[in-house]
C-alpha cells in the first residue's frame, strides 16, 4: 500500500506524502525519487531504520517519525540539508549522534519527547536556527555548555527528566519566551536567566529549589510556576556569621572591578588584550548594599517579595523568596535593608 501511495505521489510530483499508520518497518526506497517532496509524515509505524535513498530528498523541510521504533538517529538524516522540522517523539532513542545532529543546522523545531536519551552531544550547539526544542520524558541529568549557543531558541521544554543543574550561561539565550523544567532535580536556577529579557512563562514546578534569582523580578513574566519546591520559609533562627578569608583571585578581581568604575581606569585599557580575564569579570555581581562588585565569594541572603504585585503575573504565586548576594558580613550587618541570612539545611 505504501508503494502504491508513493507511485501516485511520483506521478503527481507531490510535495507532501502521508505514510502514517501503515505498519511500516522502513520507508520504501521509492521515496528517493520524489525530488520535490517537502513534507513526509510517517507516524505510528514500526520503523527501525531509513533507506539510503532518503539522502536524495534535498527539499524535504518537515519529517515526522513519531511513534516508531528507532533506537538511534538515522545517519541518513544528516544529508537532509533543508530540514526545518523533525519529530522523533515516542521512539526508543538512547543516544544522539553528534555527527548527525550537528549537520541539521537548518532545524527550527526538534521534538524528542518520550525517548530514553541520557545526554546531549556538544554538537547540539550547532543548531543555531533552532527555535523550539522539546525533550520531555527522557533521562537527562545535565546539559552541555554548548547548549547555550542556541541563541535563537524561543521555547524549551525539558520536563520529567533528572536534571541536577543548568549551565551557568543559559541566560545567553536571550530570545527565550517559554521555559518548562517541570519535575526535575534542580536545586538552583542560574542568575543568568535574568538576561532572558523576553521570557514570559517560567515553570520550574516540582524540583528542589530553595531560592529564586532576584534577577527574575526584572523579566516580563506573565506566568511563574514554582509549586512543589523546597522554598525556604521566613522562620528566624539564631546563627553566627564570619567573613571568610578571600582568595588572592577574589581580592584581585574586586580591586580590578572597583578600578573599572573610574572614568580614567587603566585596567579598562589592559583588559582589551586579555579575553580570558574579560570573560571572567563579566560574571561579576554587584552588592546591593555598598554597590561594590565581587566575583565568586559572597554571603547568600533572601528577600521575600510579592511576585504577583511586582511582576504582574496571572497565576497565584504570592510571596516568594529570592536570592540576594552581599559582598560581606559587614554589609549584612548594616542598617536599612530587609535581607535575611539563609541558614544551611
Amino acid at each position: 500500500m505504501a508503494d502504491t501511495l508513493l507511485l501516485k505521489a511520483l506521478r503527481g510530483n507531490a510535495r507532501k506524502v502521508n505514510l502514517n499508520n501503515k505498519d511500516l518497518k522502513t520507508i520504501p526506497r521509492l521515496v528517493g525519487k520524489l525530488s520535490e517532496l517537502d513534507t513526509l509524515e510517517a507516524r505510528n509505524n514500526k520503523i527501525t531504520y531509513l533507506p539510503t535513498e532518503m539522502a536524495l530528498l534535498a527539499k524535504l523541510a518537515s519529517f515526522n517519525l513519531g511513534f516508531n521504533e528507532l533506537c538511534e538517529l538515522p545517519k541518513n538524516l544528516m544529508y537532509l540539508s533543508n530540514l526545518r522540522k523533525l519529530h522523533l517523539f515516542n521512539n526508543n532513542i538512547t543516544e544522539l549522534s553528534g555527527e548527525v545532529i550537528g549537520n541539521l543546522k537548518q532545524l527550527t523545531l526538534l521534538n524528542l519527547n518520550r525517548n530514553k536519551i541520557q545526554q546531549l552531544p556538544k554538537e547540539i550547539g550547532r543548531l543555531v536556527n533552532l527555535e523550539f526544542l522539546s525533550l520531555d520524558d527522557n533521562q537527562l541529568v545535565e546539559l552541555p555548555d554548548e547548549f547555550c549557543k542556541l541563541t535563537n531558541l524561543k521555547e524549551l521544554s525539558i520536563c520529567r527528566n533528572q536534571l541536577i543543574y543548568l549551565p551557568d550561561q543559559l541566560g545567553r539565550i536571550r530570545k527565550m519566551k517559554k521555559l518548562f523544567l517541570i519535575r526535575n532535580q534542580l536545586d538552583v536556577i542560574p542568575d543568568s536567566l535574568g538576561k532572558m529579557y523576553q521570557l514570559s512563562i517560567l515553570d520550574v514546578s516540582i524540583n528542589n529549589i530553595r531560592l529564586l534569582p532576584s534577577e527574575l523580578l526584572n523579566l516580563p513574566l506573565t506566568e511563574l510556576h514554582i509549586e512543589g519546591n523546597s522554598l525556604i520559609d521566613k522562620v528566624p533562627v539564631h546563627c553566627d556569621y564570619a567573613d571568610e578569608v578571600l582568595s588572592l583571585k577574589e581580592i584581585a578581581a574586586r580591586y580590578i572591578l572597583k578600578d573599572l568604575k573610574k572614568r580614567d581606569s587603566i585596567m579598562r585599557f589592559e583588559l582589551r588584550y586579555n579575553d580570558e580575564a574579560r570573560e571572567m569579570l563579566l560574571e561579576a555581581k554587584e552588592c546591593p548594599i555598598c554597590t561594590n562588585c565581587f566575583l565568586n565569594s559572597w554571603l547568600e541572603c533572601a528577600e521575600f517579595v510579592d511576585a504577583k504585585k511586582i511582576l504582574g503575573i496571572k497565576n497565584r504565586t504570592g510571596v516568594i523568596p529570592v536570592r540576594v548576594q552581599l559582598c560581606s558580613y559587614k554589609c549584612f550587618k548594616s542598617d536599612g535593608h530587609g535581607y535575611l541570612g539563609v541558614a544551611t539545611p
